[in-house]
Formats: C-alpha cells, structure tokens, sequence
C-alpha cells in the first residue's frame, strides 16, 4: 500500500491509495482530525471492487457526506468525503457532532470539551458549550447527574447550576463573571443553585 498526502491551506487533505483493483483518490474536505480517518485509510486499501468498497463507505459513521465518481473503462475512483466534526465526547464513548449525532470515540488527541454522566438533554450540552465558548480558550468538562445537576469545571473554577438550566442562571453567571473581572478575582467555585442570588467560593 501506499499513501500519498497532500494538504491545502483551505484544509483538504488528499491521499492517494493503491488498492488490490482499484486506483483510489480521497479528499477530506474538512482535512483529517480524528483517528477514524487513518483507520478508514488504512482498510481501504484492501478494497478491491466498487460494490465493496461503496458499502464500506456507507459503514463510517464518521462520514457525515460523501460522494464517490469512476472514471470509466479505468481503475481510478475518487472519493470526497466530508466527516462529521465533533464538538464533545460523552462519556469517553461516543464524539458528538454540531447535529448532535453520535459515533464512536476513537481516542483522537484533539482539544475538545468532556461531558460525564446520565445525559439525556443534549441541546442544554450544547447551549452550555456555546456559551462558555465566548468566555473560555480551552476546553470544558461537564457534569451531570440526578441528584445535583449540571455542573462545569474550566481550569480556572466550577460552576454548580443545579438541576435546571435556564436562561436566567446563564444571564446571571455572565454578570458574575463581568463583576469579578471588573474586580481582578479568580473564584474556585460559583453556584447558581440558590433562589436569593449566586453564591462565590474563593477557596482557601
């Protein structure tokens, strides 16, 4: 087997196969970020017909769209691929992409927020992933569980929602941040579980 790479800035990567039958030329429109692609490029190359290897294609959960053309009276097919990109890994498990669909984790070493526990309500994962984008560089991790709630760790403090997360504690915690940013304190923890107000825990 050989492989041949190449990459663009607009991040398509193409990588040329020879297979048993078959001259295979692949384009990863959004580039290879995760270990399922050099997975699937390595297994390729034992294709070696057109049926076998449109079924194979179909099989990658990864692929959110692909299409696939044959240059006729020859070997050579060209594949282009575009992959579902994720947006957390559920439980060390399963990626889970801007759709909210899910396939397995393939232990990629990419940055990526963590999510950890009995989660059914993905939309409140994500609405709490779009709105510590705005305010954290690095990723998150995000807790949940039937007795306590949601909660998420950032490398700098955790905030306790509570079962319910509303708009109303999302409005509140971003003014508790722009207060203690104003005022130049970093806190271990910020709970928004009480009726009365936020409660701030600088640590010790």
């Amino acid at each position: 087997m050989h492989l041949l790479y190449r990459q663009f800035f607009i991040l398509i990567t193409i990588v040329s196969i020879n297979c048993k039958a078959l001259e295979i030329e692949i384009f990863f429109e959004s580039g290879i970020k995760i270990e399922s692609q050099n997975i699937f490029l390595k297994k390729v190359s034992n294709i070696s017909n057109k049926k076998d290897l449109e079924f194979f294609i179909k099989d990658e959960s990864w692929i959110k769209d692909y299409s696939i053309r044959y240059i006729p009276f020859s070997s050579q097919a060209f594949i282009y691929i575009t992959n579902r990109e994720p947006i957390f890994v559920l439980n060390n498990e399963f990626f889970v992409d801007e759709d909210l669909k899910f396939f397995p984790y393939d232990y990629s070493k990419i940055d990526i927020h963590s999510v950890y526990g009995p989660v059914t309500r993905l939309d409140n994962v994500k609405t709490l992933i779009e709105f510590f984008k705005k305010i954290e560089s690095s990723a998150i991790e995000i807790y949940y569980n039937h007795t306590s709630g949601w909660e998420v760790a950032t490398n700098k403090y955790k905030v306790k929602f509570g079962k319910k997360l509303t708009e109303e504690k999302l409005n509140m915690l971003n003014d508790t941040i722009n207060y203690l940013y104003d005022k130049r304190k970093v806190p271990d923890m910020i709970d928004l579980r009480y009726k009365d107000g936020v409660a701030i825990n600088y640590g010790k």
